[in-house]
């Protein structure tokens, strides 16, 4: 809860838009926090990700994102502030 504490202070939102399965998100958002189902988005596709960053931007939002793959390169490249790793098998 420790993020989900200081998310609020900060007035902050947090989006989950990621191209895994309902179920798999709706257990990470819970575990961080993210309550409002309309910042819960499950099976996006790279593009969808990157015009939510736009819309978001267009609202007047600083957004950042977590990236954890090629696929969100679009998206990353919108951002504020963008963060990605990657798993390696070496």
């Amino acid at each position: 809860m420790f993020i989900h504490t200081h998310i609020h202070i900060l007035n902050t939102q947090i989006h989950v838009h990621t191209g895994d399965a309902a179920p798999a998100v709706a257990a990470v958002a819970a575990s961080v926090g993210v309550d409002d189902p309309a910042a819960i988005h499950a099976q996006v596709k790279p593009g969808g990700k990157a015009a939510v960053v736009r819309e978001l931007k267009q609202q007047g939002r600083v957004v950042a994102m977590v990236g954890d793959g090629v696929n969100d390169a679009a998206a990353l490249a919108e951002v504020c502030c963008g963060y990605m790793w990657a798993w390696s098998l070496l």
